[in-house]
């Protein structure tokens, strides 16, 4: 895809290692997103439609396998959204997810207001020690106030470039933004295949910048964050915060660390990485 960020749009959860693919409308509708300044992204159709074209858009190519862990909602059930890409990498490598409302920043639902944008207790000093990782930093986060009509999916461009100063405030650098913009139906399944629980967005991201999910982290605040990075085969950091109220359980429920804050689950990302940087610099040295 070469030097670009993205805004994409998704449709569309797994054993860790294991996927179940974006849907066929998925493919069918997707688009991609050069980033360069929000207000200046223009879209290619993705390989699938047969055609490329330029057209004022916000969605990004989905991934090309057929699958339908869940769904949001009939309209529009099968773009995926993300928002800045960075360069594809020539050797795959980890990344670290995170999810945005009550784990990086305050939850107040539905906002898209930049100035009511605030970091979540110890967010701030986990951005500067993730950012020292030198591990890409993708933003994973299930929007279903743009299929509910609260707000349109173009306000999502002010929320990813108030994300993006906020990183860079605290020493790190924002790698991508990807939402799934569908709700659930009204007896609550979900016919898409980017919201969490589903590992869509996951997928896509480490599609678009050449990741390693096996390796990488997914923190959040309830169980379908979890959920949706034990699908994609990565490490998962609850943090108890309180937001999770339904306690489902569930084999892909169960996560590998539970922390009360952000900067503690990015101590444990460090602590972990350190643990096998060895063994990771014994595999780079043979390959």
């Amino acid at each position: 895809m070469g030097a670009a960020g993205a805004v994409a749009r998704a449709a569309c959860r797994a054993a860790p290692a294991r996927h179940q693919g974006l849907c066929r409308d998925c493919r069918r509708h997707a688009h991609t997103v050069p980033a360069r300044p929000l207000s200046r992204y223009r879209c290619e159709q993705s390989a699938g439609s047969g055609q490329r074209g330029r057209r004022r858009a916000l969605r990004a190519a989905a991934a090309a396998r057929d699958g339908d862990p869940g769904s949001d909602g009939a309209a529009d059930a099968g773009d995926v959204m993300a928002l800045m890409r960075a360069p594809l990498q020539l050797r795959s490598r980890p990344a670290i997810f995170l999810d945005k409302d009550g784990t990086l920043l305050e939850d107040v639902p539905y906002n898209v207001d930049p100035a009511r944008i605030a970091l979540a207790p110890g967010a701030g000093e986990g951005l500067r020690m993730l950012g020292a990782t030198g591990s890409p930093l993708i933003v994973v986060s299930n929007q279903p106030g743009v299929a509910l009509g609260l707000f349109p999916e173009a306000a999502l461009e002010g929320v990813a470039k108030r994300l993006g100063e906020l990183f860079a405030l605290h020493g790190a650098t924002l790698g991508g933004f990807y939402f799934c913009p569908h709700a659930p139906a009204a007896d609550g399944s979900i016919h898409c295949a980017c919201r969490k629980p589903g590992d869509g967005l996951l997928r896509q991201a480490a599609e678009a910048h050449g990741l390693a999910l096996e390796g990488s982290w997914m923190i959040g605040d309830i169980l379908n964050d979890v959920e949706a990075g034990r699908r994609a085969g990565c490490q998962t950091i609850l943090i108890a915060n309180g937001n999770e109220t339904l306690w489902q359980p569930g084999r892909l429920r169960v996560p590998d660390y539970i922390v009360g804050r952000f900067d503690e689950a990015a101590a444990i990302v460090i602590a972990q990485q350190a643990r096998h940087a060895p063994r990771a610099q014994h595999l780079r040295a043979v390959a």
